[in-house]
């Protein structure tokens, strides 16, 4: 029988392990004791991932790797601040690590943080400049045609 408790905890422990200091969420960081040693280590940001992992942390109750993250993708995500879009995935120090865009890591980003301040929508501001240039990069690009 699974404990409810423990899975909760152990949620939280990989939440947290793959959120590191200057805001960057890795996909997984298989070097923590806490995974299986079979585990691929994924230590790259794909912002789709990183926003799936801001949900899960609004849903168990940690707080902190949102706002963190949301700054990360505005301050460090390589081209961000030109075209208002993610790429496929980063180096944590926010250098691109492939060059594919991809629409669903840029509309990940947007939903996660409307999921993370929809009670607060006001507190959202904060991030209004992120919020502004990933909505028009995307605009922009499906008006362009084409993917």
């Amino acid at each position: 029988m699974i404990n409810i408790e423990h899975l909760l905890d152990l949620s939280k422990k990989l939440v947290m392990s793959g959120s590191l200091e200057n805001g960057a969420i890795v996909a997984a960081d298989a070097m923590m004791k806490h995974y299986p040693p079979e585990a691929k280590n994924y230590f790259y940001v794909r912002p789709r991932d990183a926003s799936y992992v801001c949900i899960a942390a609004d849903t168990i109750g940690i707080k902190g790797i949102q706002e963190n993250f949301f700054i990360w993708c505005l301050e460090r995500a390589e081209g961000f601040n030109k075209t208002g879009l993610f790429f496929e995935k980063y180096y944590v120090n926010g250098l691109k690590a492939a060059f594919r865009f991809q629409p669903d890591q840029t509309a990940s980003v947007l939903y996660a943080i409307w999921h993370h301040y929809r009670e607060n929508i006001e507190k959202s501001r904060r991030f209004e400049d992120l919020i502004e240039k990933a909505a028009n990069g995307l605009c922009s690009k499906m008006a362009r045609g084409p993917f």
